[in-house]
């Protein structure tokens, strides 16, 4: 299966699914190689103050299925603050139909495996969300490749690669605190 960076798709990223449906949400991206740092800034409301842009890095794997290109894999890593301490967050969407108790195995340059766990699945597919500790993060910014290993309802398995580079340009953009340049 070849899998390749897609360009932005506005529709199933996380970000975006934090965005109020009622608002037409500003969208800038900047693109770091394979990966985008974008930034959401849904509208405010008649006399509300303009809300804080919601940030992250992403990249959508992709793959042909017969005439077809659709996306196996969207995986974002943003920024967290809790108690005071920013945290690294990775997402990832994984397709539906995948078998819930398997996990997802997320591994850098076949080292550094980890076994993440499901959070829910809805119509847009399954999600995992997962606080990246700074060995990670430093592998995932120094790594070549990023490896999923799904295991499917059906039994298979389905082994997804995605490209590092341009991860660690995207991701110092978005710990600068600087939004995406262009919308």
């Amino acid at each position: 299966m070849r899998v390749f960076a897609a360009a932005a798709v506005l529709l199933g990223l996380p970000a975006l699914a934090l965005a109020p449906a009622c608002a037409e949400p500003r969208i800038q991206s900047e693109r770091f190689d394979d990966w985008y740092y974008r930034c959401v800034t849904p509208d405010a409301g008649k006399g509300q103050a303009s809300p804080k842009p919601q940030c992250e890095v992403v990249q959508i794997a992709q793959a042909k299925q017969g005439q077809e290109t659709v996306n196996v894999l969207t995986i974002s890593v943003s920024e967290n603050v809790h108690e005071n301490k920013k945290a690294a967050v990775i997402t990832i969407l994984a397709p539906q139909n995948v078998y819930l108790p398997g996990g997802l195995g997320l591994s850098i340059d076949q080292q550094s495996k980890l076994s993440l766990h499901y959070r829910n699945c809805n119509n847009a597919g399954c999600w995992i969300q997962h606080t990246l500790d700074n060995k990670t993060l430093e592998t995932l910014k120094s790594g070549q490749d990023g490896f999923a290993s799904i295991h499917l309802i059906k039994g298979q398995n389905l082994n997804i690669k995605f490209s590092l580079k341009g991860f660690k340009e995207a991701y110092n953009a978005l710990q600068s605190g600087k939004y995406a340049k262009k919308p």
